[in-house]
Parts: structure tokens; sequence; C-alpha cells
């Protein structure tokens, strides 16, 4: 049996002085802003428009970070200025802030993905150092 593909999703950092934005769905751990791409769409303009659905923000700055996989998702990570309250709307029930040592139950995917924001971001800061 040949492997399904992986699902295509665009996910925001969108980071605030409490933390990382994270979406609280009834039920579910958190997780990141984003969501699917469909064939034919371009990453960038599907986590903008997904940030605005889940939390009312509006994207003015946004940069490819990296991409990250997993055996079902293939996540382009974005890493976004934005401008606006967030505010749960849509799917979304509530949003909180994730910092290291938070007591948050993160999905899985989320929390690699934030670890290796966190990594990426001191790494590009070392480099600047230099």
């Amino acid at each position: 049996m040949a492997p399904r593909p992986r699902r295509r999703r665009a996910t925001a950092i969108v980071e605030y002085p409490d933390g990382i934005l994270v979406t609280v769905m009834r039920y579910m751990a958190c997780g990141l802003p984003g969501g699917s791409i469909q064939s034919g769409e371009a990453e960038e303009v599907v986590v903008v428009r997904e940030l605005r659905a889940e939390t009312r923000l509006i994207a003015e700055e946004v940069i490819l970070l990296f991409h990250y996989e997993t055996t079902v998702s293939d996540h382009a990570v974005f890493w976004i200025l934005a401008r606006g309250t967030p505010e749960p709307c849509g799917k979304v029930d509530q949003l909180a802030y994730y910092r290291p040592g938070s007591t948050l139950n993160l999905s899985p995917e989320a929390q690699a993905i934030i670890e290796r924001y966190y990594a990426y971001r001191a790494e590009h800061e070392q480099s600047r150092a230099r």
C-alpha cells in the first residue's frame, strides 16, 4: 500500500511579551494558528487568511522560517508581525500565550514546532551577534 500524502499546512508563530499565541479549540490541545493549504494556494496566502479567520489579527510582516514534517503533515512555519487585538473566532474557543515552563496542554505538533522555533531564533540571534 502506498503511503498517504502529507497534508500541507501553513502555521503561524505570533509572539507577544506574554508568549507565543496559541489557539484553543473545544476538547483539543492547544495549537498554533493556521490551516490546510489547498491545491494551487500559496503558503503565505493561507497563513495570512487563517490567522485572520482564527484570531482577527492582520498580518503586516510574514517571514517563512522553516518546514516541519510529521508522518501526517508538512507545515510551512511563518513568523508573523500582526496588528490588532487577538480575539478567538471561527472554530477557536479561546486564545492563550505559551512560554517555556507553561502548563498549557500543547498538541505534540505545536510543541515540536515551538521548540524548533526557539532553537531557530537562538541560532539566528547568535549569528547576528558575531
